[in-house]
């Protein structure tokens, strides 16, 4: 699939991606999913297993440095910047933000373990969140 970038900007304040692609998708991705699932070596596992990014709710976007015509590069607020995001993959986590629901359905379940506020519903919470992309 070949998919080109029409426009890309950073959203309140780094906390997400808006970007819309020459096919009209129009896809707005918040920095945690961009953060924890980076295509870095680092955390892909080039080399050993797949490192599990957690605890990254306040991530925000710093930078964004374009890679040639193919990608941009992101610096994150954790000074994490060695992932190398293609359009094509932009497009593919636009399209399937499934990958985020797990990771943060994961999340809130063991922040909720480890801190549980009384009447709390993370199901509720993840629900709610995740509604407005």
């Amino acid at each position: 699939m070949k998919c080109w970038p029409l426009s890309l900007e950073k959203l309140d304040n780094g906390k997400n991606l808006k970007i819309i692609f020459d096919d009209k998708a129009e896809f707005v991705i918040c920095s945690e999913l961009l953060r924890v699932e980076s295509p870095s070596a680092e955390v892909r596992g080039h080399g050993g297993p797949k490192k599990i990014i957690r605890n990254k709710k306040d991530i925000t976007i710093k930078k964004i440095e374009q890679i040639g015509n193919y990608a941009i590069r992101l610096i994150f607020s954790d000074d994490h910047s060695s992932g190398i995001y293609s359009w094509e993959l932009l497009y593919n986590y636009g399209k399937n933000q499934k990958i985020f629901k797990k990771y943060f359905s994961d999340e809130v379940i063991q922040r909720e373990q480890k801190s549980p506020r009384p009447g709390s519903n993370y199901f509720l919470m993840f629900n709610e969140f995740f509604n407005q992309f």
